[in-house]
């Protein structure tokens, strides 16, 4: 059994999220939801050379789910925050990565709560934006509260998720960042955008 049945219900098109149950559901049988596991997936190397040259002394991992990437951003001179919706994500991500801060936060219930958590030298967003249908109020929210963003998402040709178009979360984000880097893999349908806040 796989994850997509929490995600999406692909008969009627409609977003299901589910992600609590699908994380207690891939601890008792043992998939990966996402491969987040899969350290050779290319969009998560892209996104760690592009940080390589990078010092963040702050950085918040939004919808970190079990700590994979999050704890990749960690480093012995800074702080790192990850956010999840999913208590039993979080209790993995705990247990695993003892360094890094991790907090279960709802932002389809409570975008504000982005704002609360204060400022932050980096925000990175992997694999999130198409579960919240208020993603552009999230991405403005991120603006404000961290000086850069790395984001990362796979958009297929027709998305059951809220991000419909690789061009539309390319202005959406143009709007609050300034593009350092624009990264389209056209034949996987990923897309990875690092850009420094428009202050």
């Amino acid at each position: 059994m796989g994850y997509h049945e929490y995600v999406f219900d692909e008969k009627t098109r409609a977003f299901v999220g589910r992600f609590e149950e699908m994380y207690q559901a891939e601890r008792a049988q043992g998939f990966d939801s996402w491969h987040q596991e899969d350290s050779r997936n290319l969009t998560k190397r892209i996104c760690l050379t592009i940080l390589d040259s990078w010092n963040f002394a702050t950085v918040l991992d939004v919808g970190c789910g079990k700590g994979a990437l999050t704890h990749q951003l960690k480093k012995e001179n800074n702080r790192v925050v990850g956010i999840d919706v999913s208590p039993t994500a979080l209790e993995a991500a705990k247990a695993r990565f003892s360094d890094v801060e991790f907090q279960n936060i709802d932002l389809a219930r409570d975008p504000d709560a982005l704002t609360a958590l204060g400022t932050f030298d980096l925000a990175v967003c992997i694999e999130t934006l198409s579960y919240l249908e208020d993603w552009r109020g999230v991405l403005e929210r991120i603006g404000r509260m961290a000086s850069h963003a790395l984001i990362g998402l796979y958009l297929p040709e027709n998305p059951i998720g809220f991000v419909k178009s690789p061009d539309d979360l390319a202005a959406e984000f143009h709007r609050s960042f300034n593009v350092i880097e624009d990264i389209r893999l056209l034949t996987r349908r990923q897309m990875v955008l690092f850009g420094s806040a428009r202050r």
